[in-house]
């Protein structure tokens, strides 16, 4: 096959996956989808909207990491990367203008509080108890 051809078939595929995320991706209409792929939708989220090209969305991920690990069964923290069709849907529901921006939804899909740029552990911290999410430690 010439580099052509798998030019037009990865442009049409490109295609068909933008058209399924337009259309809803096949989820019925009026459900909110889980804030990422491990939610079971009872807890809070932190969703985090970066790219992996991006310096500032690079620095969030330990501190992701370090939120997921110290916060798990309190709140699910969860990093859409805008390379994936899916996680670039969900950016323009939360009108995701700049990267890196984390934004903290209820546990009923509240959007509580949102943030662009670079977000410390301790700034996070805060807004879990400001929010009441946890308590002081």
């Amino acid at each position: 096959m010439s580099r052509r051809s798998w030019i037009t078939l990865a442009a049409i595929a490109a295609l068909v996956v933008a058209l399924g995320v337009l259309r809803g991706g096949g989820a019925e209409r009026g459900s909110r989808p889980a804030p990422g792929p491990a939610s079971t939708n009872t807890l809070p989220a932190i969703l985090d909207f970066g790219r992996g090209t991006c310096l500032a969305c690079k620095k969030m991920m330990p501190v992701l990491d370090e939120v997921r690990a110290a916060y798990r069964g309190v709140v699910d923290v969860h990093y859409l990367d805008l390379a994936e069709a899916e996680s670039n849907a969900r950016a323009r529901e939360y009108g995701v203008k700049l990267i890196p921006t984390q934004v903290f939804l209820a546990a009923d899909g509240k959007v509580l509080f949102r943030h662009e740029g670079f977000l410390p552990r301790e700034a996070i911290e805060r807004k879990l108890v400001e929010l009441g999410w946890v308590s002081t430690r």
